[in-house]
Protein backbone atom coordinates (compact mmCIF):
# COMPACT_ATOMS: atom_id res chain seq x y z
CA UNK A 1 0.00 0.00 0.00
CA UNK A 2 1.45 3.36 -0.95
CA UNK A 3 0.80 6.55 0.97
CA UNK A 4 1.32 10.08 -0.29
CA UNK A 5 4.15 12.19 1.07
CA UNK A 6 1.56 14.63 2.36
CA UNK A 7 -1.99 15.73 1.85
CA UNK A 8 -4.18 18.66 2.72
CA UNK A 9 -7.82 19.26 3.49
CA UNK A 10 -9.29 22.45 2.06
CA UNK A 11 -12.44 24.36 2.92
CA UNK A 12 -14.21 25.70 -0.14
CA UNK A 13 -13.58 25.03 -3.80
CA UNK A 14 -10.24 23.28 -4.22
CA UNK A 15 -9.36 25.27 -7.33
CA UNK A 16 -9.98 28.61 -5.60
CA UNK A 17 -6.58 29.95 -4.50
CA UNK A 18 -8.19 32.12 -1.80
CA UNK A 19 -8.72 29.10 0.45
CA UNK A 20 -6.00 27.85 2.76
CA UNK A 21 -5.57 24.28 3.98
CA UNK A 22 -7.18 23.41 7.31
CA UNK A 23 -4.29 21.04 7.99
CA UNK A 24 -1.72 18.96 6.20
CA UNK A 25 -0.02 15.76 7.24
CA UNK A 26 2.94 13.56 6.39
CA UNK A 27 3.26 9.79 6.78
CA UNK A 28 5.97 7.31 7.71
CA UNK A 29 6.82 4.48 5.30
CA UNK A 30 4.53 2.21 7.39
CA UNK A 31 1.60 4.58 6.92
CA UNK A 32 1.59 6.18 10.36
CA UNK A 33 1.07 9.94 10.63
CA UNK A 34 4.46 11.53 11.28
CA UNK A 35 3.64 15.23 11.13
CA UNK A 36 0.56 17.41 11.17
CA UNK A 37 0.53 21.13 10.46
CA UNK A 38 -2.64 22.83 11.62
CA UNK A 39 -4.37 25.90 10.24
CA UNK A 40 -2.54 27.89 12.91
CA UNK A 41 0.72 26.74 11.22
CA UNK A 42 1.86 24.84 14.34
CA UNK A 43 3.74 21.67 13.49
CA UNK A 44 3.15 18.52 15.56
CA UNK A 45 5.56 15.61 15.06
CA UNK A 46 4.49 12.09 16.03
CA UNK A 47 7.04 9.36 16.70
CA UNK A 48 6.17 5.67 16.42
CA UNK A 49 8.02 2.63 17.75
CA UNK A 50 7.42 -0.93 18.96
CA UNK A 51 7.79 -2.05 15.33
CA UNK A 52 5.53 0.75 14.10
CA UNK A 53 2.52 -0.29 16.19
CA UNK A 54 2.38 2.40 18.90
CA UNK A 55 2.84 6.18 19.03
CA UNK A 56 5.60 6.93 21.54
CA UNK A 57 5.93 10.72 21.38
CA UNK A 58 4.10 13.84 20.32
CA UNK A 59 6.19 16.97 19.96
CA UNK A 60 4.21 20.18 19.40
CA UNK A 61 5.88 23.23 17.82
CA UNK A 62 8.85 21.35 16.34
CA UNK A 63 9.86 20.28 12.85
CA UNK A 64 10.71 16.78 11.69
CA UNK A 65 14.36 17.75 11.20
CA UNK A 66 14.61 19.19 14.73
CA UNK A 67 13.19 15.99 16.21
CA UNK A 68 15.55 13.87 14.08
CA UNK A 69 18.49 15.92 15.41
CA UNK A 70 17.22 15.49 18.98
CA UNK A 71 17.00 11.70 18.78
CA UNK A 72 20.10 11.30 16.61
CA UNK A 73 18.42 9.43 13.74
CA UNK A 74 15.73 9.85 11.09
CA UNK A 75 12.33 9.65 12.78
CA UNK A 76 11.30 6.75 10.52
CA UNK A 77 14.14 4.60 11.87
CA UNK A 78 12.57 4.64 15.33
CA UNK A 79 9.55 2.78 13.94
CA UNK A 80 11.67 -0.35 13.51
CA UNK A 81 12.70 -0.52 17.17
CA UNK A 82 11.25 -3.26 19.33
CA UNK A 83 10.36 -2.80 23.02
CA UNK A 84 13.84 -3.42 24.49
CA UNK A 85 15.65 -1.31 21.90
CA UNK A 86 13.19 1.54 22.32
CA UNK A 87 13.43 1.63 26.10
CA UNK A 88 17.25 1.59 25.95
CA UNK A 89 17.17 4.65 23.67
CA UNK A 90 16.18 7.11 26.44
CA UNK A 91 13.89 9.03 24.10
CA UNK A 92 12.37 11.39 26.68
CA UNK A 93 15.76 12.48 28.00
CA UNK A 94 17.09 13.11 24.48
CA UNK A 95 14.06 15.22 23.59
CA UNK A 96 14.16 17.17 26.87
CA UNK A 97 17.88 17.87 26.49
CA UNK A 98 17.58 19.08 22.90
CA UNK A 99 14.49 21.27 23.38
CA UNK A 100 15.43 22.83 26.74
CA UNK A 101 14.47 26.51 26.70
CA UNK A 102 12.40 26.20 23.52
CA UNK A 103 8.59 26.58 23.38
CA UNK A 104 7.99 22.91 22.62
CA UNK A 105 5.44 20.60 24.30
CA UNK A 106 6.57 16.97 24.58
CA UNK A 107 4.40 14.01 25.52
CA UNK A 108 5.91 10.51 25.60
CA UNK A 109 4.44 7.03 26.17
CA UNK A 110 5.65 3.49 26.82
CA UNK A 111 3.72 0.26 26.28
CA UNK A 112 3.60 -3.41 27.04
CA UNK A 113 2.69 -4.78 23.61
CA UNK A 114 -0.66 -6.58 23.43
CA UNK A 115 -1.53 -5.37 26.95
CA UNK A 116 -1.61 -1.59 27.00
CA UNK A 117 0.06 1.69 27.76
CA UNK A 118 2.41 1.52 30.76
CA UNK A 119 3.36 5.19 31.17
CA UNK A 120 2.56 8.67 29.88
CA UNK A 121 4.75 11.68 30.55
CA UNK A 122 3.03 14.96 29.74
CA UNK A 123 4.80 18.28 29.03
CA UNK A 124 4.91 18.97 32.80
CA UNK A 125 7.33 15.97 33.00
CA UNK A 126 5.21 14.23 35.65
CA UNK A 127 4.87 10.59 34.58
CA UNK A 128 1.74 8.54 35.18
CA UNK A 129 2.19 4.76 35.32
CA UNK A 130 -0.45 2.15 34.51
CA UNK A 131 -0.63 -1.35 35.98
CA UNK A 132 -2.55 -4.31 34.56
CA UNK A 133 -3.72 -7.61 36.04
CA UNK A 134 -2.90 -11.05 34.65
CA UNK A 135 -5.86 -10.81 32.26
CA UNK A 136 -4.72 -7.49 30.78
CA UNK A 137 -7.31 -5.36 32.61
CA UNK A 138 -6.24 -1.96 33.91
CA UNK A 139 -5.74 -2.19 37.70
CA UNK A 140 -4.43 1.25 38.62
CA UNK A 141 -2.74 4.45 37.58
CA UNK A 142 -0.17 6.09 39.84
CA UNK A 143 2.53 8.75 40.00
CA UNK A 144 5.18 6.25 41.19
CA UNK A 145 6.32 2.99 39.67
CA UNK A 146 5.87 1.28 43.03
CA UNK A 147 2.20 2.30 43.08
CA UNK A 148 2.36 4.32 46.31
CA UNK A 149 0.71 7.45 44.91
CA UNK A 150 -2.36 5.94 43.30
CA UNK A 151 -4.50 8.22 41.14
CA UNK A 152 -7.19 5.68 40.21
CA UNK A 153 -7.72 2.08 41.19
CA UNK A 154 -10.01 -0.31 39.37
CA UNK A 155 -11.37 -3.45 41.01
CA UNK A 156 -12.81 -6.12 38.77
CA UNK A 157 -14.82 -8.89 40.37
CA UNK A 158 -14.72 -12.13 38.38
CA UNK A 159 -17.44 -14.74 38.84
Amino acid sequence: MAFPDGDSVYIGAYSDTGYKPVWSREYTPRGNVSRVIGQDNVSTVCLWSYNGKYPVAQIVNATTSEVASAIGMPIYTLENYGKASFEALGLRQRLDDYFTGKPVLITTCTYTPLVGITSVTQPDKLPVYFEYDAFGNLRSSSYNLDGTEIINQFDINYR
